[in-house]
């Protein structure tokens, strides 16, 4: 038991050090020598834990995913303002800037997405995760008579996700808009998408730092 808690353990440390290393180097560079020098063990080490440096960049990716999609879960289930909750929602779900480092960690896997059917899967359950996420809380706000969805609640929550996607890569990227810039868009979106204004008169760093 001892030695199976062991491997456990080594392979939660090279994911982690294939984490630093993606976001040091990029992906398109990462190597096995990368990674194993991240987690201080030989290159040997790394492969014998991950035969192939493709299992564990999947790997990366889909604990990436995972982790992204499993906090907005949690996010929503602890609000129960629909006009709190989608607006928590969606500032969740805009990076934060070019230090968002798992924005950053998603956001390198995009470009082999297209060329890799591995990679679409986990993406494609990540898309509809979060249109899921969207999908229930307008719908539950529409029920309370808080929201007025002027199309099809599916549609919105599409729309919701695919402005997130896009405003969150220009903002890690650093070049061309800011976090408070997307949500500002965002906002504007929703005010026309389920008729209610979700900018928040509380200054920006008590929404960031909570109660």
């Amino acid at each position: 038991m001892s030695r199976k808690k062991d491997q456990v353990a080594r392979r939660k440390h090279l994911l982690e050090a294939a984490r630093k290393a993606i976001l040091k180097r990029g992906l398109e560079t990462v190597g096995v020598r990368d990674i194993a020098q991240a987690a201080s063990m030989s290159p040997g080490s790394v492969t014998y834990y991950f035969p192939t440096i493709d299992e564990l960049l999947r790997q990366v990716q889909a604990d990436a995913i995972a982790r992204f999609a499993h906090s907005r879960w949690e996010l929503v289930r602890t609000i129960d303002d629909p006009v709190e909750r989608l607006r928590a929602l969606i500032e969740r779900g805009v990076a934060t800037g070019p230090d968002d480092e798992l924005a950053c960690l998603i956001n390198e896997f995009t470009g082999v997405i297209r060329r890799n059917p591995i990679y679409q899967v986990s993406w494609k359950s990540l898309h509809d995760s979060q249109v899921s996420i969207y999908e229930s809380v307008i719908t539950t706000g529409a029920a309370l008579g808080v929201f007025t969805p002027s199309s099809p609640v599916l549609s919105i929550a599409r729309n919701f996700v695919g402005l997130e996607d896009i405003y969150g890569f220009h903002v890690v990227m650093g070049a061309s808009m800011t976090r408070d810039q997307a949500l500002e868009l965002m906002y504007d979106f929703a005010m026309g998408a389920v008729g209610c204004d979700l900018r928040d008169p509380r200054p920006q760093t008590e929404v960031l730092s909570g109660p």
